[in-house]
């Protein structure tokens, strides 16, 4: 949780936190941007997602995109939010998602 970091004594700034997406990979790695996403889908079950986000040239040009993405991720999140929480609840019945 973003409210929940000492901005004082961590290597993510907090103006760079609030305009684009940050990951923890271990103790001490953090990733930012669209390498997020390649990580989270690539331990994912999304297929195509995780395709999109190995290539390099998909992950280029998202890239060049992904401040616009930021700018509206919660509006996004509003209008594809919902199809995709479906989609994991009807492969993964409650109680079975893996772990």
């Amino acid at each position: 949780m973003l409210a929940a970091i000492d901005f004082a004594n961590s290597d993510i700034k907090c103006d760079l936190a609030l305009r684009t997406i940050h990951a923890k990979l271990g103790a001490d790695e953090i990733i930012v941007g669209p390498d997020v996403f390649y990580e989270a889908y690539k331990r994912t079950d999304l297929r195509l997602l995780n395709y999109l986000f190995s290539l390099k040239l998909f992950r280029y040009i998202y890239a060049k995109f992904y401040v616009l993405f930021a700018k509206y991720r919660h509006q996004i999140s509003k209008l594809i939010g919902s199809y995709m929480l479906r989609k994991v609840k009807k492969k993964y019945p409650e109680n079975s998602l893996p772990l």
